[in-house]
């Protein structure tokens, strides 16, 4: 950021995309692994009611929490989707804005930073200059 406000940039939204998207598969991938250990451990409680009682709420716990963790990484991989979007909308609107900032400038004859076109006004080529003949009126 400068002093006269947020510059973006298509790379920078594009690595951003790419970030969140593979934080969000990495999120979910954990997600599903801790979920596989915590199906797969044998009943830890015990048989008494102690056990009885911190086992059903242990197992309640654990699947919201598994559920509120799946939801976030696919929110996560939600927020990459459309970040790359807007990555792509981004070089979008400037090559649009590119093109018609340059279709509304006309072009000057004599810009040293355009070369002449065939038949521009000035140039020896232009319909009705006679040979050597600039098409430039003498002042």
């Amino acid at each position: 950021m400068t002093g006269r406000g947020i510059e973006v940039s298509h790379t920078d939204l594009r690595t951003a995309a790419e970030g969140l998207v593979n934080v969000g598969e990495r999120m979910a991938a954990e997600t599903q692994v801790f979920g596989a250990e915590a199906t797969g451990r044998l009943d830890p409680w015990g048989e008494d009611e102690l056990g009885s009682m911190i086992g059903p709420i242990y197992g309640a716990i654990t699947r919201e929490a598994l559920e509120a963790y799946a939801v976030l990484a696919d929110g996560i991989r939600d927020a990459g989707t459309v970040v790359r979007t807007m990555s792509v909308n981004h070089v979008v609107a400037e090559e649009a804005g590119e093109q018609a900032a340059a279709a509304a400038v006309p072009d000057v004859p004599g810009d040293p930073a355009d070369p002449p076109r065939p038949g521009a006004p000035g140039t020896p080529d232009t319909p009705g200059t006679p040979p050597g003949a600039s098409g430039v009126a003498a002042v």
